[in-house]
């Protein structure tokens, strides 16, 4: 009897495809339109093309220096988000706020993109308030920190020019309660960006399953930034996911060529040379603390020209042998897929959603199942995120509130 080979293209038309971190497309540091096919690598156009169905859609403000108080990071923020709205309000046949995973679905079902709204880095933010606003808005994931520390966690990647070392280990009380809050909101707590000790403190703090929603892991490339085998272990052990990214410096070493490069950028600059090639993926030299802001500036476009995250070396095959390692680890329960495109991410045979297919038949190719790679691309995701929402109505009743 014939049998016919299977189909990863079929296969990736029939499943849910969820991107677990995007940014929106920028052009000349400018956001671009979300509906236009453009030069970024995520856009409404290229997701559809590519079969994604849904992707987690960060509202997010980046790296400000110590003295900026927090208004830029609030403006990123807010343009993010009213671009993210316009694009929602111009073309409600085509895309979606999802506010739950039955929406997810039902927007799916439709032929309708559906937009999550992650929030990334509260550095801007003073108060449990003024977290609690962006849940009303509408986010779903909330990841407390980015590059730098901040008066809520510790990041993953200290910068020195961003900010002081903090005074707590891990979290603050501030970020204790940022935890138990989003516990109650039955918000997804993202820990993606924060120190060993602030994952930890996380785990301690949280009711709640959490996600890391883009990472690399240790166990192939040690940067501070990727996840040790023992905090997977932990996250997985808990019921939360950890969603492998496809950025190239977290899949395989960097080339000698850019090693050789860079290791020049930081005698510029009179930096220590790292003891591991892996000090090359955070700017963490004391003596960068008292930079000024043009001296800062220079520094990481040069360091981002060396890096050329739009040219990527690794392939989804070395994605693959991180998801493979993951997999062993914790379980493909506890397992998710994410790009971060329009920000460092993208594959040699991934470089933009348009392509998010390869994925699939790289997982195919690799001897996943269809039900496991229908887990890996978003059912372990709306698993997820159906657990932290229904532990919300357990918390408010032991917490005696109202909302």
């Amino acid at each position: 009897m014939h049998t016919e080979p299977r189909s990863s293209e079929h296969l990736h038309k029939q499943i849910l495809v969820i991107d677990g971190h995007v940014d929106l497309p920028k052009v000349n540091g400018r956001i671009a339109d979300l509906l236009t096919d453009g030069e970024g690598q995520f856009d409404i156009p290229k997701a559809l093309a590519g079969g994604v169905n849904a992707a987690v859609v960060t509202v997010g403000a980046g790296i400000a220096g110590r003295n900026d108080h927090g208004s830029t990071g609030r403006l990123e923020h807010e343009s993010a988000f009213q671009s993210i709205s316009l694009a929602l309000n111009s073309a409600p046949n085509r895309i979606a706020l999802g506010r739950t995973p039955d929406e997810l679905r039902e927007n799916a079902r439709d032929g309708i993109f559906t937009i999550i709204l992650g929030f990334q880095n509260a550095a801007p933010l003073t108060n449990l308030s003024e977290l609690d606003h962006w849940v009303d808005r509408g986010v779903i994931i909330v990841g407390l920190c980015f590059i730098g520390h901040n008066t809520w966690a510790a990041s993953s990647r200290p910068y020195p020019f961003v900010a002081d070392p903090p005074n707590f280990d891990g979290l603050s009380v501030l970020g204790v309660q940022a935890v138990r809050l989003l516990n109650d909101r039955g918000v997804i707590v993202d820990v993606s960006q924060l120190s060993e000790a602030a994952v930890d403190a996380t785990l301690i703090a949280t009711r709640a399953p959490v996600l890391a929603s883009h990472t690399g892991l240790r166990a192939h490339v040690d940067a501070e930034r990727s996840l040790s085998d023992r905090q997977i272990r932990a996250i997985a052990a808990g019921g939360g996911l950890v969603n492998i990214v496809g950025f190239s410096p977290y899949l395989e070493p960097l080339e000698q060529s850019v090693v050789s490069r860079l290791s020049a950028l930081w005698q510029k600059f009179g930096l220590a040379i790292p003891d591991l090639q892996t000090g090359f993926l955070s700017v963490d030299d004391p003596d960068s603390a008292e930079w000024s802001d043009n001296q800062f500036w220079e520094f990481l476009h040069c360091y981002h020209d060396i890096l050329e995250l739009d040219k990527p070396s690794a392939s989804t095959q070395s994605f693959v042998d991180s998801i493979d390692h993951a997999v062993q680890l914790i379980g493909i329960d506890h397992v998710g897929l994410s790009s971060d495109f329009n920000h460092g991410g993208g594959l040699l045979d991934w470089p933009d959603a348009s392509q998010s297919r390869h994925v699939t038949e790289a997982l195919v190719g690799r001897g996943y199942s269809d039900l496991d790679i229908s887990k890996l691309w978003g059912q372990n995701f709306l698993a997820l995120w159906n657990s932290v929402q229904s532990l919300k109505v357990e918390n408010r009743q032991r917490n005696g509130m109202r909302r």
